[in-house]
């Protein structure tokens, strides 16, 4: 899924939050991603979603992606996710 997180890290935005969230993220993953990736928003974001990746096992999916996209309305951004 490395392009998938990519595109979401490099496209999500200001609400990245939101999205985290709908993908079971606590507060406490957010501190540890944010101490791992020194500060970079875009890292942090990539690290969110690896954690979510391996918390989910085999059931994590791009499907998946593609609905909390669309839950956070960022549904341009769920179609690219579609296209690659």
């Amino acid at each position: 899924m490395r392009d998938e997180f990519d595109l979401i890290s490099s496209g999500i935005g200001k609400n990245w939050r939101r999205l985290v969230r709908h993908l079971g993220a606590s507060d406490a993953d957010v501190d540890t991603a944010w101490e791992q990736s020194r500060g970079d928003v875009r890292e942090q974001i990539r690290t969110l979603l690896v954690m979510w990746q391996k918390k989910r096992g085999q059931e994590a999916s791009r499907d998946e992606l593609m609905e909390a996209l669309r839950k956070c309305d960022h549904n341009t951004l769920a179609t690219k996710l579609e296209q690659i």
